[in-house]
């Protein structure tokens, strides 16, 4: 037997060992390709700090130490996740909520950049 089974068996484990609102928050973080903000999360995934706290609890969400954003999954549990939304038919919901997001805070920062704000938003964009 592989590595890549034995891995994927492992992540398998621990996803089961969520309850199913769990699940269905780790699969719509598999949406995000880097590292995001609880906000972020919030809009795109519906995720509650206390959602994100039990995920990282359960190593299957990294919190980054000192960072802005403050989350992300590794790119192995991120295939996982999205697997399974592809699976459940929920990707192209889950794809839009993030267009969403992102088309917004691109239109506020329209609006930061031409502001005394326009470090913070320059930082928040980099981000």
């Amino acid at each position: 037997m592989g590595r890549h089974p034995t891995l994927r068996a492992a992540v398998q484990w621990s996803y089961e060992g969520l309850d199913a609102g769990e699940q269905v928050l780790f699969d719509d973080l598999a949406i995000f390709a880097g590292a995001f903000s609880p906000e972020a999360a919030s809009a795109v995934a519906g995720a509650t700090e206390a959602g994100l706290g039990r995920l990282v609890k359960s190593s299957l969400l990294t919190a980054l130490p000192r960072s802005h954003a403050k989350y992300r999954l590794l790119e192995t549990l991120r295939a996982f996740g999205r697997a399974r939304l592809d699976e459940t038919g929920r990707l192209s919901e889950v794809s839009a909520r993030f267009l969403a997001y992102y088309a917004d805070l691109a239109g506020r920062a329209e609006v930061g950049l031409r502001s005394r704000d326009q470090r913070r938003w320059l930082d928040r964009l980099e981000l």
